[in-house]
């Protein structure tokens, strides 16, 4: 799987692209997620 810039940039921002449900199944998190989080922490997406 490629990863986005948005992927990148949440990761470098110590953000999980994944995380375990209540099943204890894997989810990604949606990119609107990951937009919200790098905003609020103040950095660019």
């Amino acid at each position: 799987m490629k990863e986005s810039a948005l992927d990148r940039a949440a990761l470098a921002a110590g953000i999980s692209l994944t995380y375990n449900n209540a099943k204890g199944e894997p989810e990604a998190i949606s990119d609107d997620t990951k937009s919200a989080l790098l905003a609020i922490m103040g950095e660019a997406s």
